[in-house]
């Protein structure tokens, strides 16, 4: 009788210590961003800003009318604007090759030809 209330007492012991550190685990999941129910990292931020220099709107301008005119081509067939996916040649990857071209001073024309060039006529929204 005494053994069997001794395992009793380790198994009692055992649950109480993993459900204590399942709470201490979830409490520190919502603290860190963390998404227990996918198991991937919360997005606390929004999408890459358009410009890595806020100081200069111009530059910030001329990306943004480009990337407007872009779609991503990862394969998830959206514009390249509302996009936030970032996948291999996806529209975070896009998006900084673009404002580096901007920021190196390329012209609009050259910027349409390398994208063309790295990524096919596919980055090209068809205006019809």
């Amino acid at each position: 009788m005494a053994q069997r209330r001794q395992i009793i007492a380790i198994v009692l012991i055992g649950a109480i210590s993993i459900l204590i550190g399942l709470v201490l685990a979830y409490q520190k999941g919502f603290k860190y961003g963390v998404n227990l129910n996918r198991g991937q990292v919360a997005s606390t931020s929004s999408p890459l800003p358009l410009a890595t220099n806020p100081s200069n709107p111009t530059r910030d301008l001329k990306s943004g009318e480009i990337i407007k005119e872009l779609n991503c081509v990862c394969g998830c067939k959206m514009e390249l604007a509302p996009c936030t996916c970032n996948e291999r040649r996806g529209a975070q990857e896009i998006r900084r090759f673009v404002q580096v071209l901007v920021q190196e001073g390329v012209s609009r024309p050259e910027i349409i030809n390398r994208l063309i060039e790295k990524y096919t006529e596919a980055i090209l929204i068809k205006m019809t």
